[in-house]
């Protein structure tokens, strides 16, 4: 098997998968209690920070996908695919910012 091959699965497998499939039982099922430290009270719309934290691992997940195969294809090489792949795998962290700014409650 092929070492870009053997990458490109194991970006799909432990990666890609994993991320669209939380994110849609986070965004989709409401399983809010996936998210680590998950606490409702915090927010003034639970809902909206939950459907920004799952839609925002899912997209991670797709390009997480699209980035590999295009690795995988030799359509982008190692140097492009790594710097390509960093600001994906930042997505949500940001997203969660967004949302906790947004819809975090003020209190004081």
């Amino acid at each position: 098997m092929d070492n870009t091959l053997f990458a490109f699965l194991i970006a799909i497998f432990l990666g890609s998968l994993p991320s669209i499939t939380l994110g849609f039982l986070i965004a989709y099922k409401k399983k809010y209690s996936l998210l680590s430290g998950w606490d409702a009270s915090r927010f003034s719309d639970p809902a909206a920070v939950g459907r920004v934290a799952g839609k925002s691992l899912i997209l991670m997940g797709v390009l997480i996908f699209v980035v590999t195969g295009l690795w995988w294809k030799q359509i982008m090489n190692d140097l492009h695919m790594t710097f390509t792949i960093i600001p994906v795998v930042l997505i949500p962290f940001v997203a969660i910012l967004y949302a906790g700014k947004k819809y975090g409650k003020r209190d004081l």
